[in-house]
């Protein structure tokens, strides 16, 4: 079964004073993400200051060097900012520590394939998507 969780944004004309405070996006964020689970956090692009730059890993750092505008390199910072935030919270990690591999189109995943993820950004605000994979499970049907 796939439980949704939608969790609140926060108000960009009330930026919270702190990091912590301002990736406390809801309570949940720091429970246990349980298998079938999709849990959806949203930022506006004014909380990319809250993020602490040593939580992203050199790859991270120098593509968002590579950005020509500010707002891109802003984005860029809250996007992978978040991602580690919310990873980390889930597999109980300081957000610096989550490791991330490449599969073999590119994209990049966790090890152990567990916990799925996804980025996406437009205009002033950047959406994180985190799954947790539920354990594969055989469909018998009688007579077959």
């Amino acid at each position: 079964m796939l439980r949704l969780a939608v969790t609140q944004r926060i108000d960009s004309d009330n930026l919270l004073r702190d990091v912590d405070q301002a990736f406390r996006l809801v309570n949940t964020a720091t429970e246990t993400l349980n298998e079938g689970e999709l849990r959806l956090f949203c930022a506006p692009l004014s909380l990319a200051c809250a993020v602490p730059p040593a939580w992203l890993d050199a790859h991270e750092h120098s593509r968002c060097r590579a950005y020509r505008f500010a707002d891109d390199r802003r984005r860029h910072l809250l996007a992978h900012g978040m991602k580690r935030w919310a990873i980390g919270n889930v597999l109980n990690v300081s957000p610096r520590d989550v490791q991330f591999t490449v599969d073999r189109l590119g994209k990049p995943t966790l090890p152990g394939d567990a916990v799925h993820f996804n980025l996406s950004h437009s205009a002033g605000w950047v959406a994180l998507a985190l799954y947790r994979q539920a354990a594969a499970c055989l469909i018998v049907r009688p007579g077959v």
